[in-house]
């Protein structure tokens, strides 16, 4: 299987000459508020189990999770966009100028084995709002049992830590676009 990135001249002659990808800052894509969806749909959630919840402890660990969610938004998390097909007419509108567009392709275990040699993850995106707020869900519940294990600060400290790493890794996978016209990895650091 082959994964193929979109590129103007400019990116193919720079990806070309250097034998590079470049991982872009998440903010910096044509639409960075997909970054946002993960954290949109954790506020949600907080909110609601915020105003659901009847233990103080838990009640007190949605609001810090809730407060995280600002800190996240601007955290450097870079991403580069590969996808499944080669000949997608969106991505060659959304990558094309006056100079021509490029879709260049690259085998899957080659470029699998590059990123993991260079601490990048290859993963694929998730199309499905229902699947994208599962995970959300799950991310929130596996951080909150973190506290019920025993109750000291450091646990606490713990859960925290868990939801903020594990929703930065979440978020670059949740994607708007439609997933019969668009199915892509992201590589992620």
């Amino acid at each position: 299987m082959n994964l193929y990135h979109y590129t103007d001249q400019n990116g193919f002659v720079g990806i070309m000459q250097n034998r590079s990808l470049w991982a872009t800052k998440i903010q910096y894509l044509n639409d960075h508020n997909e970054y946002y969806l993960a954290i949109k749909f954790a506020s949600e959630s907080l909110d609601k189990r915020i105003e659901d919840e009847e233990d103080l402890e838990i009640k007190l660990m949605y609001q810090e999770f809730l407060t995280r969610l600002e800190l996240l938004s601007n955290v450097n998390l870079c991403v580069c966009s590969l996808t499944e097909q080669g000949d997608l007419l969106s991505q060659w509108r959304g990558y094309s100028n006056k100079m021509g567009g490029y879709s260049i392709g690259f085998y899957f275990d080659g470029i699998k084995a590059v990123a993991e040699k260079n601490g990048f993850e290859l993963v694929k995106c998730i199309y499905d709002e229902s699947i994208q707020r599962k995970k959300v869900e799950q991310l929130i519940n596996e951080a909150i049992k973190l506290v019920e294990i025993e109750e000291d600060f450091i646990v606490n400290r713990r859960c925290v830590h868990y939801f903020e790493e594990e929703l930065l890794k979440l978020a670059p996978l949740l994607n708007r676009h439609s997933a019969a016209e668009f199915r892509n990895a992201n590589v992620t650091t």
